[in-house]
């Protein structure tokens, strides 16, 4: 592995962990369920959340919007 890949990879999982720690426990459990343990779909796990699908990628898409400000891949327009 390169210096600047090594370098990527820590600065992106430093953003997602600034990013999860600020997180309600729904969502963090929103986000295991989906993309950690990847044992449901969005579906599956707002069913078991008991959270409307819908609700439940507005959540995640906030998350991943949150991430790749914070990356610098999009400017937040505020």
């Amino acid at each position: 592995a390169t210096d600047r890949y090594i370098f990527q990879l820590e600065e992106s999982t430093a953003a997602v962990e600034e990013i999860c720690d600020k997180l309600r426990a729904q969502d963090r459990r929103l986000i295991e369920l989906v993309y950690w343990q990847r044992s449901y779909t969005v579906r599956g796990a707002a069913e078991k959340l008991h959270m409307d699908t819908s609700t439940a990628y507005d959540h995640l898409n906030s998350v991943l919007y949150d991430i790749a400000v914070l990356l610098g891949y999009i400017r937040n327009p505020e």
